[in-house]
């Protein structure tokens, strides 16, 4: 964590983590024949990765900001305690729960967002094209981006392609805003603030999910 002159602070971070004793489904054939599906702690995992940020402080302008950028990798043997019971043990590939680790249902190798702050008090003023525009507003912009989440490709019987969460989906990203206008009520006293948010400020249509035959939302 570093200051660069007066106005940008830098920080890296690299971290490891290791996972043990995960809550995870398990089976045994040992009632009359019949498959019997119980709780136990067996998964495992790991996430790895680093996170890097510049963040513009403030100062004598009217402008704050930061950009982030986060590298993660991901894995494990389940990414949540039913999936063997709803993947492994209902398939015909597959009767045991995986001995080796693949990405994560939430294994997101990158992700960036940038925020851009413009703010002028009540004791400033701008002139745009000669104009005096009056104090006390700001406008926040929120901008995120994440590379694609991985997802399991199955031919037209369902079978597994390839290894578990081998493909990926499209990358996603959104950007949100948010202006707001100050009043003071009184000197000294209290503030009435107007503001409006626009949530996907572009119409942007993410997608969220895939078929796994095609590897597309709509087919």
């Amino acid at each position: 964590d570093h200051l660069i002159g007066e106005a940008v602070k830098f920080d890296i971070t690299a971290y490891y983590k290791d996972i043990n004793d995960l809550v995870t489904t398990r089976s045994s054939f040992e009632v009359a024949g019949n498959s019997v599906t119980f709780f136990v702690n067996e998964d495992y995992g790991s996430a790895k990765g680093v996170d890097i940020s510049v963040e513009k402080l403030p100062a004598n302008d009217f402008i704050t900001g930061s950009l982030s950028y986060g590298y993660m990798v991901a894995k494990g043997i389940g990414s949540d305690a039913l999936e063997p019971y709803y993947t492994y043990l209902t398939s015909l590939e597959d009767t045991l729960a995986p001995l080796t680790e693949y990405p994560l249902d939430f294994d997101q190798r990158h992700t960036l967002t940038a925020v851009i702050d413009f703010r002028v008090p009540y004791d400033r003023h701008l002139k745009v094209a000669g104009l005096a525009i009056p104090g006390g507003w700001g406008i926040n912009t929120v901008g995120h981006y994440g590379s694609g989440l991985p997802y399991t490709m199955t031919d037209v019987d369902g079978n597994r392609l390839g290894d578990r969460n081998s493909g990926r989906l499209p990358a996603y990203y959104t950007v949100d805003m948010r202006f707001n206008k100050d009043f003071r009520m009184s000197r000294g006293g209290s503030i009435l603030s107007f503001f409006v948010e626009i949530d996907n400020l572009f119409n942007r249509r993410n997608i969220i999910n895939v078929y796994s035959l095609t590897g597309c939302a709509d087919d």
